[in-house]
């Protein structure tokens, strides 16, 4: 959901072909979990897109630190 959100922001070719390969190789380790864990490997046909900011408040427990840089790239997106 991180990639399909933020999909949106990139515009540069080698990042977005990049930021594709990556997201269906979370689509694929997604999809085994959900098999091992006894649900369904694929639960919807289309995956909605999480903001930045959700993103970011859902990871926040594992976080220990973070650039100051990235810290500030999150807060200009919407």
């Amino acid at each position: 959901m991180a990639y399909d959100g933020a999909i949106r922001y990139v515009d540069a070719g080698d990042a977005l072909q990049a930021g594709a390969q990556i997201a269906t190789v979370e689509a694929r380790h997604a999809s085994y979990l959900n098999l091992i864990n006894g649900a369904s490997p694929f639960p919807s046909p289309f995956d909605q897109g999480k903001k930045p900011s959700e993103i970011l408040a859902a990871a926040s427990p594992f976080i220990v630190s973070c650039p100051a840089a990235v810290t500030a790239l999150f807060g200009r997106l919407p």
